[in-house]
């Protein structure tokens, strides 16, 4: 009897065990899997200023890598991602360090850098994602993007449809790599080669330019300024939501006081673009899109800022005159105000219709 309850209890025992190491599995495998998201890499460049990666890879703490799109001539824009290459598993660890090689065709110019990433942040976004109040639904973060730059700078971005966060920014060295993993042909020499390239993409007055000008090294530094600023529109009533403001430092969001993002203590790069619809007094509804100049709208921040004003406000003002409609954008604060040249924007009627016309009628 003894033999056989000793038996019993080594079973009994055993079992435990293996229930809480099939427990002990089972939290490890969520909290693994918890801590992995379906998420893509991608490249960007300024515009005006070819530049082409060479090589480079994001890591994990774990030893997971995943490659940033290289070899392809980029210049789509500052923050604007260009690849969009689907690899790797469907969920993968979020990165805590990249490393870049890359070629500045303006400087004729290798830069090399190795990167530790704030790993809590990007995670912190991929768990929380974002709102947006135009599909009216909270959606994730889904791709990394590497910026490059003349004069060495590197920024990251984390991205999502209508959303982009800058999460990193530092310098890359210069370095002397082999000419041939940019072009191993013997037709052209290396200058040949490089002036062909900047022909192409960029012509020959962006080149003279350039060659009189020279390169504003500190631009893409100078861009990544904050201020405490706010959109305020004047004429009609001010807006719900001021959609899709993509910011000089590459960033994007929305303004809505409405929707609880009034960035309220979050100081915001210069905006560079944005959209919006608004109720004329007739109950038309129009849609309006702007693009501004970027250098201009920066040194226009700087300015009223240069004295420490605490709020600067960014005045779109519409004035109807004769049954004709007036745009102007002003950057204003206690310091002064600057008007900005609009450098293109799109006026027409919204074309909502029905239930989503009615709402916004309502609503505005």
């Amino acid at each position: 009897m003894a033999s056989e309850s000793g038996s019993c209890m080594k079973v009994d025992l055993l079992r435990k065990f293996l229930v809480a190491s099939m427990l002990v599995t089972l939290l490890v495998s969520c909290v693994d899997d918890m801590k992995k998201y379906d998420w893509l890499a991608s490249e960007s460049a300024p515009a005006g200023y070819p530049m082409q990666i060479l090589g480079g890879d994001f890591n994990d703490s774990n030893g997971g890598t995943l490659y940033i799109p290289d070899r392809k001539k980029i210049q789509h824009g500052w923050g604007q991602r260009v690849s969009k290459h689907v690899v790797g598993a469907d969920k993968k660890q979020l990165p805590n360090r990249f490393d870049v090689l890359y070629f500045s065709y303006t400087e004729n110019t290798f830069y090399q850098g190795a990167f530790d990433l704030p790993e809590k942040q990007i995670q912190n976004l991929f768990a929380e994602g974002y709102f947006e109040p135009e599909p009216d639904e909270e959606l994730p973060y889904y791709r990394i993007v590497v910026g490059v730059a003349p004069g060495g700078l590197v920024s990251v971005w984390v991205q999502g449809a209508y959303k982009s966060v800058e999460v990193f920014s530092g310098i890359a060295e210069k370095v002397d790599a082999p000419w041939e993993i940019v072009y191993s042909g013997s037709k052209y020499s290396r200058s040949e080669y490089v002036n062909r390239v900047l022909e192409r993409e960029i012509g020959q007055d962006r080149i003279d330019e350039i060659n009189q000008n020279g390169i504003p090294l500190d631009r893409w530094k100078k861009y990544q300024t904050r201020y405490d600023w706010k959109p305020l529109v004047t004429g009609p009533t001010m807006p719900k939501v001021i959609k899709g403001i993509q910011f000089v430092n590459g960033e994007r969001d929305y303004y809505s006081k409405a929707y609880d993002n009034a960035w309220e203590n979050e100081p915001k790069a210069a905006p560079l673009s944005f959209r919006f619809n608004w109720k004329h007094k007739s109950d038309k509804v129009y849609h309006v899109s702007f693009e501004l100049d970027a250098e201009e709208v920066t040194k226009a921040f700087e300015e009223v800022a240069k004295d420490g004003s605490q709020e600067i406000i960014f005045n779109i003002d519409i004035e109807e005159v004769e049954n004709s409609l007036f745009y102007r954008i002003f950057v204003r604060s206690d310091s002064g105000s600057v008007e900005l040249k609009i450098v293109s924007h799109e006026h027409r009627l919204s074309g909502m219709t029905g239930s989503k016309l009615e709402k916004f009628l309502r609503e505005n």
